[in-house]
């Protein structure tokens, strides 16, 4: 019997000679601190039991964003996350997925028979039509900061959205959340759910995420978990990566800095520059799609409205993530050439 074909949105697709990442690298330029390291190493002795410091993960997340540890709930990744919440809440429900989406904001729901509706996040005002849509819907679920355009939620959105909820969730992904030091994760209404992850941690790989909420919605997400499902891995990753917090953190400066001459390069080439507040930046312009195929021919890889990995992003814009400047030089140059 043929295999079934298994849709494959790993980075490891594009690890090979001479390929150009500027898709997935999230800290690709640089290793895992020490401590992290250590504590994976550390963890080899334990594969032989069952994962059991879900209790120390919670409390050391807690410490971090600075809330109890019973409004955390661990999961298997930010992906983890979001499917735990759509199958507790979003199940055959009307929920709305503002655009432009990674994919798994609007997947996840509807992999469990979720109707949508797709609002723009674009445009001079897109809050009237969102909240339009949320007064007809069950849920929402939305990101922030947004994946591909790299900005925070329209001002003033969410508390709209908190103000007129009346029971029904919403939903925030918040993978990239780590870099600007901005959550939502200290408000404390009831409707609110997060999703979370530690994507910027240098350790994707560990599929380690947690959903942060009130602890009656965090039952709920429980029930539909299967048992040990975050491995003694994951639970080594979260701990040691939170113990070496002031490491990260240089990384998160480093990759800053790194995104910062990214947008600089872009510019200079011409097109628009939107300021992220992620790792990666959003150049728009006139021949994107003609840019994203040429650089595929040169094995220099990002996301186009083509690439499948982001619902709602218009033809005109590449989202590169960023990497150390002579890649970036690299890339630039030959956007150049292509131009």
């Amino acid at each position: 019997m043929e295999d079934a074909w298994i849709f494959d949105a790993s980075a490891e697709s594009l690890d090979f000679p001479g390929a150009v990442d500027m898709v997935y690298p999230i800290v690709q330029d640089r290793e895992p601190p020490e401590g992290v390291r250590r504590a994976l190493v550390d963890a080899v002795g334990k594969v032989a039991r069952y994962p059991h410091l879900e209790r120390e993960v919670s409390v050391a997340i807690g410490g971090y964003l600075g809330i109890p540890a019973n409004r955390v709930l661990s999961a298997a990744g930010g992906n983890g996350a979001l499917d735990l919440i759509s199958r507790a809440f979003l199940a055959g429900r009307k929920v709305v997925v503002p655009l432009p989406a990674f994919w798994q904001i609007a997947d996840a729901p509807r992999r469990h028979g979720a109707r949508l509706s797709t609002p723009s996040l674009l445009g001079e005002d897109p809050v009237p039509a969102i909240l339009a849509a949320f007064d007809d819907a069950d849920a929402i679920m939305l990101c922030s900061p947004n994946n591909p355009l790299g900005c925070d939620l329209p001002a003033g959105l969410v508390p709209a959205l908190l103000e007129r909820s009346a029971g029904r969730p919403v939903v925030i992904d918040e993978s990239y959340a780590d870099m600007t030091g901005e959550s939502h994760a200290s408000t404390l209404h009831p409707d609110l759910v997060l999703a979370r992850g530690f994507k910027v941690w240098t350790i994707p790989g560990a599929r380690v995420g947690y959903i942060v909420a009130a602890p009656e919605r965090l039952r709920a997400c429980a029930a539909m978990r299967p048992p040990f499902e975050s491995g003694v891995f994951a639970e080594a990753a979260a701990l040691g990566a939170i113990e070496a917090i002031d490491d990260v953190r240089r990384i998160w400066d480093e990759v800053r800095a790194d995104l910062r001459y990214l947008e600089r390069r872009l510019a200079e080439i011409g097109g628009t520059v939107t300021p992220s507040r992620t790792l990666f930046a959003n150049w728009r312009h006139p021949e994107a799609v003609r840019v994203w195929s040429e650089l595929k021919k040169r094995k220099i890889f990002c996301l186009s409205a083509e690439s499948g990995v982001v619902y709602g992003m218009p033809d005109d814009m590449l989202r590169f993530t960023a990497r150390r400047p002579d890649v970036v030089d690299h890339v630039a140059e030959e956007i150049k050439k292509i131009l």
